[in-house]
Formats: C-alpha cells, sequence, structure tokens
C-alpha cells in the first residue's frame, strides 16, 4: 500500500493518508483532507488526483503560491508525485512512500501552530488577557488623568470599557471575516494586534499633538509624523491580514500599503479642514493639565507663549461666535 506524508521543514511526518484515497486537498483551513501550515500555503493551496494511468497529479487552486520541487525555485500550476519525485508546499514536502516511515507528529493537526515566534505568541491565552487587562488600563489611566471633572473614578471606568468595547467590535469584524473565508477566527490573536498597534498609534498620536504646540512651524515633523501614523495602520492592517490567512503575502502587503498611502493623503488633505470646537478639543484634550517638570518642551516660556496664543484664539472664536448669533 503507498502513502502520501506531509514533512515539515523539521523533517517531521505531519499528516499521512493511503494512496487510495485521493482525490484529496491540502492546504491550511482545517478543513482539508491534510493540514498544512506555513506562510505560503493557501487555506484551499491543492488537490491531489489520481489519472486514469494511475499516476498522482498535484494541481494547485485558486490564488496560491504554486508548486515547486525540493531545491528547485521553478514555480509549476502541476507536478506529478512519484517515490522519486516529491513536491514541495511553502515549507513542507509532500511525498509518495511505499511503507509507512513512522508515526505522525504528535500535536501536528493543532490548528494554532505556526512556524512564526510572533503567531505562537499571539496565540497564548495568557497573552491575551494580558492585552486586555492592559488595554482596560490604558483606557483607566487617560479617563483618570486626562478627563476634567471630578468624578475621576468614573471617568476611567467609562473609558476603560469604551475603548474594549470599541476594540471588540473592530477585532470581532477580522474575527469574523477570517471564519467565513478561512474557518478560523482567531479572536484572542486579532485582540493582541489590535491592543499593540493602539498604543503604538496613541503614542504616536500624543507626539503629533504636542508637536502642534511645542514647535508650531516645524514643516519635517509636519510630513513624518502623518508618514508614522499612516505606516501605523498599514501595520495593523497587515498583522490582521496574515493572523487571518498566512498564505499571499505579497497581496497582503499591496493591501496594507494600499491603506496607509490612502491614510497618509486623507491626513495632509483634512490638515487644513477646521471646525468651530477643533481648537477647544486641542485645548482640552491635548494641553492636559500637568506639572511643569512633566512637560515635553526643549523651552518651558516657547510653551507658554503657544498657550496663551492657543487661549487668545479660543477666545476670538467664540467672540466672533457670540456676535454672529445676536
Amino acid at each position: 500500500m503507498s502513502w502520501i506524508e506531509v514533512v515539515d521543514a523539521r523533517g517531521r511526518v505531519v499528516a499521512r493518508r493511503t494512496a487510495e484515497g485521493v482525490p484529496c486537498t491540502l492546504g491550511s483551513a482545517p478543513d482539508n483532507t491534510l493540514l498544512i501550515e506555513g506562510p505560503d500555503v493557501a487555506a484551499y493551496h491543492a488537490r491531489i488526483d489520481q489519472e486514469a494511468d494511475g499516476r498522482l497529479t498535484v494541481t494547485v487552486l485558486g490564488q496560491s503560491s504554486g508548486l515547486h520541487r525540493p531545491g528547485a525555485p521553478e514555480r509549476a500550476l502541476s507536478l506529478a508525485l512519484t517515490p522519486s519525485a516529491p513536491v514541495a508546499v511553502g515549507g513542507s514536502i509532500i511525498r509518495l512512500v511505499d511503507e509507512v516511515t513512522g508515526a505522525v507528529a504528535e500535536g501536528a493537526h493543532a490548528p494554532e501552530l505556526s512556524a512564526s515566534r510572533w503567531r505562537t505568541f499571539v496565540a497564548r491565552r495568557p497573552v491575551q488577557w494580558g492585552a486586555a487587562a492592559l488595554l482596560a488600563l490604558c483606557g483607566a489611566a487617560i479617563g483618570y488623568f486626562t478627563m476634567p471633572g471630578t468624578g475621576r473614578a468614573a471617568n476611567a471606568l467609562a473609558v476603560a470599557v469604551a475603548l474594549l468595547l470599541v476594540e471588540c467590535a473592530w477585532v470581532g469584524l477580522w474575527a469574523l471575516a477570517g471564519r467565513i473565508r478561512h474557518g478560523r477566527a482567531r479572536f484572542g490573536q486579532h485582540f493582541v494586534a489590535a491592543t499593540a498597534i493602539a498604543i503604538v498609534g496613541w503614542g504616536v498620536a500624543e507626539v503629533e499633538s504636542w508637536r502642534q504646540f511645542l514647535w508650531p512651524g516645524a514643516t519635517a515633523f509636519a510630513i513624518v509624523l502623518p508618514a508614522v501614523t499612516a505606516l501605523v495602520w498599514a501595520l495593523a492592517i497587515l498583522l490582521h491580514l496574515r493572523i487571518m490567512n498566512r498564505a499571499h503575502w505579497h497581496r497582503h502587503v499591496r493591501i496594507a500599503a494600499g491603506v496607509g498611502l490612502a491614510v497618509f493623503f486623507l491626513i495632509l488633505a483634512a490638515r487644513d479642514y477646521r471646525v468651530p470646537w477643533s481648537d477647544e478639543v486641542e485645548f482640552s484634550a491635548v494641553l492636559k493639565p500637568a506639572p511643569a517638570a512633566l512637560v515635553p518642551a526643549r523651552d518651558p516660556a516657547r510653551f507658554a507663549a503657544s498657550l496663551e496664543a492657543l487661549r487668545g484664539k479660543l477666545d476670538a472664536e467664540d467672540e466672533h461666535q457670540a456676535s454672529a448669533e445676536k
């Protein structure tokens, strides 16, 4: 009896079935006959068929990255599978053997296994619960230290809950798309990625907000910071796409780059668009009450001048609005 075996990059036999059981499919989706993990493996990568003369043929499905012989870079849409001619898919090898070469590695079919360290890290339950706790803590700190009013505890709770709900909604959309397209939601992994990106994005936004008052004429900052913001968005999209599907790296990069460019040009286009409450939002949410020693100013006098200028601008807008209402 002949067997079809899947051998991973470490030389372990991770899947096996009899050659008489064809046709069968292989890929990263859990409902494939042969489950294969790898960065270049599509959800439904290829199908193994038996020809009229008894030979086995491996044929690509959909938009997978193709097939090749081990050690040969040339890609093909269809390759014969024989004992002397195995087929490489991503980092794994599909081979035909006449005798079983050993037991299938224990746990090899677990859907959450991944060759990438960062995917293994975000798949851990303690990491996922830690991300939720960190997001709630950040929200509580924002509500407690930056929102005006006496009910600081209530503000902290409200912002923490709001951040968790918003992120759960964002992550839920990615998880639902992953479930529909690839059979796996991976909600927790998406949540860890979203939390990391949210914290990085918040830090970039803080730098941008302080720049408006500490270095108002810095043209380089005015270009670099929107570019960094766009890069954060592109990285967020790329991480979610890679969690949802490990194949199609180049397509994912193109999608993420497109989103990043769109965000960059939208920020530049919206920079001069202001509404009456814009400066008030900046004054209350950006120039937060803080000890002078903690203000990131190269020149405290310069910061004080910027603050006074903003106050004067707000007063002028209030007077203009009041006269318009009369």
